[in-house]
């Protein structure tokens, strides 16, 4: 009797299937926003690098506060890829909402659209395990306020935006 492959299909594992087999096919688009499984790939694998480096790492939580964009669909790859474990947060949720949610999930970074500023503002003050707070702002979009967080030389630099006196950066690392 001939012996049985069986190959694990796992998210991560499919798209890097896709990314080898299919690498010129359209994998995600987004307005006039096109992406190949080669750049969607690599990607994902840009952002993932920048997170490690950051020093997020298995079983990290990061909080992603954002619309349905490229970005995010980039976080439900990019933050395992790592081994963290991605806590996304509807956008439509109270500051007060996303404080529980932030300090129950024990999610040490939140990246967060610049459109909700006030919000995450308002809810990180409550969470004392959110470590650094990363504002992505939309491309093409006309920055209101300062905060955005940016991938240079393979880390997230995160820039935080002007509020009350109380720092957003907690010394408390981690609680697991």
């Amino acid at each position: 009797m001939p012996a049985i492959s069986n190959t694990e299909l796992t998210p991560l594992s499919f798209l890097e299937r896709s990314a080898r087999v299919f690498p010129t096919k359209p994998a995600v688009v987004y307005g006039t926003t096109s992406w190949t499984y080669r750049e969607f790939d690599d990607e994902l694998r840009r952002i993932a690098r920048a997170l490690s480096t950051s020093g997020i790492g298995r079983g990290d939580r990061v909080a992603y506060l954002m619309p349905n964009l490229p970005e995010m669909l980039v976080a439900q790859y990019a933050v395992p890829a790592v081994g963290a474990v991605l806590v996304a947060i509807n956008i439509r949720l109270s500051s007060d909402e996303i404080a529980y949610i932030l300090g129950h999930s024990g999610a040490c970074l939140l990246v967060a659209d610049a459109e909700y500023a006030d919000t995450v503002a308002a809810a990180v003050k409550q969470v004392p395990t959110v470590c650094a707070v990363a504002d992505r702002r939309r491309r093409g979009r006309s920055p209101g306020r300062k905060g955005r967080v940016e991938v240079r030389g393979g880390a997230i630099r995160v820039h935080r935006l002007p509020g009350p006196a109380r720092p957003w950066v907690s010394r408390e690392r981690r609680h697991h």
